[in-house]
């Protein structure tokens, strides 16, 4: 157990009646669920991207920096890049694909970058920007040519998190990477795209998969395993599988 979160322990200890209190990275439940302390490297792609490599150890990690700094890969990131190229086109600065200018337009209920930008100021940009990305996982599905380049974009930069913590981490290993978040589910086309680029001889992964069980059931499994209930625990994340929490 790494235990980054011991600061928090003290206040959780007045809220909750337990006679052991543990805060951790949530990094944790989804490496424990998935592959217990076998050494992993986990990205997440969801409205930020982050990507960690998990040990016994220690965790090792590349990006997560935030909107301002850096969260490529995520989907704020894409939708970020979707409307600039709707804006792009507008202006004819790109050349034009209508029905992605229009889609990405129409999403947000506007008809010009000046609507949009008053539109995306108004309240949590963040997540209202990211949900554009929606739209390219549309558009791609139907064939637009701007959506495919937008998603391998995207799956180019979670790969390089990738292959920039394996260097960092010595480069002479084998890891799982297992995939989570919004953007990297089994069904979607970065998952696909992710095993191309990331399933090669000498990339350092052995393997991608998906976490099984929700976290709140891999918490509920981490609170076994420090109780010494390992049977328990397996028990619990077999029966898990699917749980929708």
């Amino acid at each position: 157990l790494i235990e980054h979160g011991d600061a928090h322990v003290p206040f959780f200890s007045t809220c909750i009646d337990a006679e052991r209190v543990i805060c951790e990275s949530d990094i944790y439940n989804i490496w424990f669920g998935a592959v217990r302390d076998t050494p992993a490297v986990i990205s997440i792609a969801g409205t930020g991207a982050i990507t960690y490599i998990c040990s016994k150890e220690g965790y090792l990690r590349v990006g997560g920096w935030g909107p301002l700094l850096g969260d490529e890969g995520s989907g704020y990131d894409l939708g970020l890049r979707a409307l600039k190229l709707a804006c792009r086109m507008y202006d004819g600065r790109e050349p034009m694909e209508p029905g992605f200018m229009d889609a990405m337009f129409r999403h947000y209920a506007v008809s010009t970058p000046g609507e949009l930008l008053r539109l995306l100021n108004q309240g949590d940009i963040r997540s209202a920007v990211a949900d554009a990305a929606k739209e390219v996982f549309t558009l791609y599905e139907q064939g637009s040519a701007a959506a495919s380049a937008l998603l391998e974009g995207c799956a180019e930069e979670i790969a390089r998190s990738v292959r920039a913590a394996i260097l960092r981490d010595g480069g002479a290993k084998e890891y799982p990477l297992i995939l989570s978040g919004g953007l990297v589910r089994k069904e979607s086309p970065l998952y696909a795209m992710l095993e191309v680029k990331l399933l090669q001889p000498g990339s350092g992964i052995s393997k991608i998969t998906v976490p099984q069980v929700h976290p709140a059931v891999a918490s509920a499994a981490l609170a076994l395993h420090e109780a010494g209930l390992h049977d328990a625990v397996e028990e619990l994340l077999e029966k898990a599988k699917g749980w929708q929490v």
